[in-house]
């Protein structure tokens, strides 16, 4: 009952919700606490007079909207110089191939192919150019992985729209389709001492029950040709499991390495 009554207090202003939502969206919640700012302090000062001495598992809901704000835009403050992704493959189509940004919706791009030749990009692109967004206060899992990121990018547009990377996943298929979204949160990424892109994990998944333990670095970049939105490009996506490839046939493996321009 007492919970319910805080809680209550707490979502009495209307709050918007914007961005994607999820674990590491902290700048899409630093905007929204910061517009409701006025609102949760008004809120969060009726609950302590209502509860002096709150129970310790209230006192999470009691913290200031300027920690919260803090926490987030200390979250990928260092930027990288900017850099272009090149594809290594044993696909002679593929090898050497850039990405680019190419439009897949409001304000949206996906990462295709810069030689062209697809449905809706049939003619060779520029390729993109990228950045990528770590933290001064994170240290990296290991002497292998490289410290945790976001990649970024910036829409042309007046003024520039800042966007960053996100997996979009289709429950019916078995990848999923990397898309550049407006935003400074995203997927968290890493470049190894090679500068290749991977993901990093900590659970393995090959046991039963899954146990955690030491941080690894996978490389499970495809070239597939993508439908996404009512637009078709050959574009990067990300296999989901250990040896899975993209049910899409002709999907060729890559890597993708980062070149500083």
């Amino acid at each position: 009952m007492l919970l319910s009554c805080v809680l209550g207090i707490f979502l009495l202003p209307e709050i918007p919700v914007i961005g994607n939502g999820g674990v590491g969206d902290a700048a899409d919640f630093t905007n929204v606490v910061t517009d409701s700012k006025a609102s949760v302090e008004t809120n969060i000062d009726t609950v302590q007079r209502l509860i002096p001495d709150p129970p310790w598992d209230l006192r999470f809901l009691l913290v200031r909207p300027e920690s919260f704000a803090a926490l987030g835009s200390a979250q990928f403050d260092v930027e990288s110089k900017p850099f272009n992704l090149v594809l290594s493959s044993d696909d002679a189509k593929v090898d050497g191939q850039t990405l680019s940004a190419c439009h897949t919706g409001a304000a949206i791009e996906q990462l295709c192919l810069s030689g062209g030749g697809s449905v809706s990009s049939p003619n060779p692109l520029a390729p993109a150019t990228f950045r990528f967004n770590s933290s001064a206060n994170t240290v990296s899992p290991g002497p292998a992985p490289g410290a945790p990121g976001v990649l970024s990018y910036q829409l042309p547009a007046t003024p520039p729209i800042p966007s960053a990377l996100h997996f979009f996943y289709d429950p019916i298929t078995n990848f999923a389709l990397p898309l550049l979204q407006p935003g400074y949160s995203g997927q968290t990424l890493s470049f190894d001492a090679e500068e290749r892109l991977g993901v990093q994990g900590y659970v393995n998944y090959k046991t039963s029950p899954p146990t955690s333990g030491q941080t690894s670095t996978y490389y499970r970049w495809f070239a597939c040709f993508t439908y996404f939105s009512g637009y078709q490009y050959q574009s990067l996506v990300w296999a989901l499991g250990d040896g899975a490839e993209p049910e899409t046939p002709d999907c060729a493996a890559v890597n993708v390495t980062r070149v500083f321009i």
